[in-house]
């Protein structure tokens, strides 16, 4: 199992949470809903892997992930 499958196999109820937010709330930012899913879940959203969000959306819809640049994930972990 690789690690992006392991954490939405531990973290499903907490993934679901964030795409409800996503979903639901308009008032707050994007990111700041993910970043916020991501601190519950007790595990950093940007590693050396690049943005684990994307790579479990990725994963999700089989699609191939693509490292988002250094600026754009600077910009979303500031939320």
């Amino acid at each position: 199992m690789s690690r992006i499958e392991q954490i939405i196999q531990d973290h499903s109820d907490e993934i679901k949470a964030i795409k409800n937010g996503l979903a639901m709330n308009f008032d707050a930012p994007t990111q700041r809903i993910i970043n916020a899913g991501f601190t519950r879940m007790g595990i950093d959203r940007f590693d050396a892997s690049g943005d684990v969000w994307e790579q479990i959306v990725c994963h999700q819809n089989g699609w191939e992930y693509e490292q988002p640049s250094q600026e754009l994930q600077q910009r979303w972990a500031s939320y």
